[in-house]
């Protein structure tokens, strides 16, 4: 098996700079032709890297655990191949784990977390609060990154309130009647943009609380509720996915979207865009909270006495055609 002393002695250079090339994609003591001849003899050659013997020489693995609320939904997945992507260019191979919300148990640190030389936790505050509280002395580097992020270690929070506000102004500058708040929790700062704009305008709140964020739930729920209560003037989603849902729920009444009915959504996920009429949302701004989140957790690796981190970016609404 080829080692690196193979690649030095065949390019002439040291191994210090081929392993540098092959590593360390951010050394400024390599330059670009460099690194790809580099990376070509590897590849001529059939290098495969020890990952054992890398870690006994650098101290660490270049393991990096993502905590992610659901990692199946569009959102979170949209979210996860950014940080798959923001992982590999920085020579790092990340290792995704489901960590549930809904339970109130303890979330249990487990082997890859303790393998890897830091975590990133995606909008999982509260099973990482309890985690913290279970095992008080874990040293790990941890970055949050989201909307629910957990203020006592480096975080990248998205501010949705902002966005969510200039989504329902919007409704209510566009649409004369009534406006649905379609939401899963009374405390979320969507919630609280809906109320807030509702009772600037004057008009009445008309909150629904969904049982979960499921498109077949919302979108049965959504015509049962158009029948029932009749059709509003627009619906304010959680997210894109039930927005999807509340859209299909309203042609399933007899509504059209938008001639007799405004949707907005929140996410920002691709497929809001491919509906025959394609849904307006709030769009989160995922590529630049996944590289502002790598470079907290590379300070925090290179320097762990470094003050707390934190940032917040503002979410936005896109107008498309289903407003």
């Amino acid at each position: 098996m080829a080692t690196i002393r193979d690649i030095s002695k065949l390019l002439d250079l040291s191994p210090a700079t081929v392993s540098r090339a092959l590593h360390d994609p951010d050394s400024p003591f390599v330059s670009a032709q460099t690194r790809l001849r580099v990376q070509e003899a590897a590849a001529r050659l059939g290098y495969v890297p020890n990952a054992s013997g890398r870690a006994l020489a650098t101290g660490r693995t270049h393991l990096v655990s993502l905590w992610i609320n659901d990692p199946y939904t569009p959102y979170y997945a949209m979210v996860g191949r950014h940080l798959y992507a923001e992982s590999e260019r920085r020579g790092y191979h990340p290792v995704v784990r489901a960590v549930s919300t809904q339970s109130e148990q303890a979330t249990v640190w487990q082997s890859p977390d303790s393998l890897a030389d830091g975590v990133m936790a995606l909008d999982v505050r509260d099973p990482l609060r309890r985690c913290l509280d279970t095992f008080p002395r874990l040293r790990k580097p941890i970055v949050g990154l989201g909307a629910l992020c957990l203020e006592t270690v480096d975080h990248v929070r998205i501010d949705l309130k902002q966005g969510s506000i200039e989504a329902v102004q919007h409704l209510v500058e566009t649409r004369p009647g009534r406006i649905v708040g379609w939401v899963f929790r009374q405390d979320d700062p969507r919630t609280a943009a809906y109320r807030e704009v509702m009772a600037e305008s004057g008009r009445p709140s008309e909150i629904v609380l969904i049982p979960d964020e499921a498109r077949a739930t919302n979108r049965a729920m959504a015509a049962t509720y158009i029948r029932d209560r009749g059709c509003p003037d627009a619906f304010f989603c959680q997210n894109d996915d039930v927005a999807i849902a509340v859209y299909r729920g309203a042609l399933d009444a007899g509504y059209r979207v938008p001639d007799d009915v405004a949707i907005v959504g929140c996410d920002g996920i691709e497929d809001a865009e491919y509906l025959p009429t394609p849904l307006s949302t709030v769009v989160h701004p995922v590529d630049e909270m996944c590289r502002i989140a790598w470079e907290f957790l590379t300070n925090r690796l290179n320097d762990p006495t470094i003050p707390l981190q934190q940032a917040e970016l503002p979410a936005h609404l896109l107008r498309r055609a289903s407003s």
